[in-house]
């Protein structure tokens, strides 16, 4: 197995996007922190954030007032997961096509999604805007 260790990472990314119309058509900046951090017993605790400013060219056609779109995305995640040895298979040689080796993933992880947008209806309600929260377990198995 490699050796675990406490690993930080950040990102930062720009993308647009040119649609038929141009009602959709973006730019769109991201900012990406995160890190895993190895705990006892075979765990790991992984954590991230991602953020992105998403700045519309045009005036939106469903805002009252009819200014351009931006919206803010937050997404926080959080997971434990640790590995599972099913059946070890032999070291000797891994570079030989063979499945001798079962591992299983138990991981625990939930994600919390907020978008905060500028456009409102005729009644002054937020289109766009939305919080969303995700948790679950997962389960996955590799062979190799």
């Amino acid at each position: 197995y490699p050796k675990r260790y406490f690993t930080p990472y950040i990102g930062l990314e720009y993308s647009w996007d040119s649609t038929n119309g141009d009602e959709f058509d973006q730019n769109e900046y991201q900012l990406l922190l995160g890190l895993a951090m190895p705990l006892p017993w075979g765990w790991q605790f992984d954590a991230s954030g991602a953020f992105q400013w998403q700045d519309y060219r045009k005036g939106s056609l469903t805002d009252f007032h009819r200014r351009p779109r931006r919206d803010l995305v937050q997404e926080y995640n959080v997971g434990f997961q640790r590995t599972f040895v099913l059946e070890a298979g032999e070291v000797v040689n891994r570079y030989t096509p063979r499945i001798d080796r079962t591992l299983m993933t138990v991981r625990a992880h939930g994600r919390w999604t907020n978008d905060d947008s500028n456009v409102i209806d005729r009644s002054g309600q937020g289109i766009f805007t939305y919080d969303r929260v995700f948790y679950g377990i997962t389960v996955a198995f590799a062979f190799n």
